[in-house]
């Protein structure tokens, strides 16, 4: 989050310092240099977004995956004969025998 709110703080800055320096040569310097900001008004904003988002997913994929829990199951499924009243059999997947409960 406060990567986010940094960068989004410099695309502000920079998006309106490009303007405000835009309107200050119109407004003040000659007409040979009104198209003198034009290209960097149009670059700086893109450059800045693309510097959020790659700032946003390096940090997504940085993240330590302490979340995420490993845990191990082992499928098992009860056999009873039909009209059996012995213990249930507990077996795996794969049909072994395990432990009577």
């Amino acid at each position: 989050m406060q990567i986010m709110f940094r960068d989004s703080v410099v695309y502000f800055a920079c998006t309106v310092g490009v303007n405000l320096l835009n309107t200050l040569v119109w407004a003040l310097a000659p007409f040979e240099l009104f198209t003198v900001g034009t290209a960097w008004a149009v670059t700086v904003p893109v450059m800045a977004t693309n510097r959020l988002l790659f700032n946003m997913r390096s940090t997504y994929h940085d993240q330590p995956e302490t979340s995420q829990l490993d845990i191990e199951t082992e499928f098992q499924v009860a056999r009873r004969p039909h009209g059996s009243t012995g213990p249930t059999v507990w077996s795996n997947s794969s049909g072994d025998a395990g432990s009577n409960y």
